[in-house]
């Protein structure tokens, strides 16, 4: 069985490994010791895009699979897509923050609600991306304040999603676009400070790095 990291091959393997489990439980041991971590597993050409699809295939004997390949990244160049993939997101769900407020000011109440709809899936989105991001292995110090942004997220949306609700619920819908243009919009802007300053950051420490002799 051929292993590819990065599309490199590996050479020697463990034939003490019987199933494909055991041989990605090595492989990601070893390459959580240099300091990396596994972005994207496929079997025989196939992408194992879920946990699940990881999980069944674990058992099939490595003898039944000619060929695991792995994308590896560092984990820091790994946060900086993501943080910048999540600032982007929620600078365009700011923006549609705005609009949909304006929906509501100008009574277009199906589309406003719609939209309201869709905000608050992404904002959701963007609190999984963020959260993502401060679990990731190898960058616990350049998160410090992401984790603490998510510490205090609940603690400030909540009381503002429960004022917009009971808003709708009303149908006081000048209340509910305050809520999006001015509340939320508070709030992303905090968040976006919080990405762009992780950023920073990362950026900084990247040069610094290739600047070393």
């Amino acid at each position: 069985m051929k292993v590819l990291l990065n599309g490199v091959e590996l050479q020697g393997g463990n034939e003490t490994a019987a199933t494909v489990g055991e041989v990605l439980d090595q492989l990601r041991a070893e390459i959580g010791d240099a300091g990396k971590v596994i972005t994207a597993i496929a079997i025989d050409g196939n992408l194992l895009e879920s946990e699940s699809q990881r999980e069944k295939i674990r058992p099939r004997l490595q003898s039944k699979v000619e060929r695991i390949e792995l994308t590896v990244e560092e984990p820091k160049a790994l946060l900086h897509k993501g943080l910048a993939d999540t600032r982007d997101f929620l600078q365009s769900l700011r923006r549609d923050f705005t609009t949909t407020a304006t929906a509501f000011r100008l009574g277009d109440e199906v589309t406003a609600n719609d939209d309201l709809v869709r905000c608050l899936d992404d904002l959701k989105l963007v609190l999984t991306g963020m959260s993502a991001a401060s679990r990731l292995p190898g960058a616990e110090t350049e998160t410090d304040s992401l984790k603490q942004t998510l510490v205090s997220a609940n603690a400030r949306l909540l009381p503002v999603l429960d004022s917009m609700y009971k808003a709708q619920a009303a149908g006081d819908y000048v209340s509910l676009a305050d809520g999006l243009e001015y509340d939320l919009t508070e709030i992303a802007d905090e968040w976006l400070g919080v990405l762009n300053h992780t950023l920073h950051r990362l950026t900084t420490e990247e040069r610094v790095v290739a600047a070393e002799p």
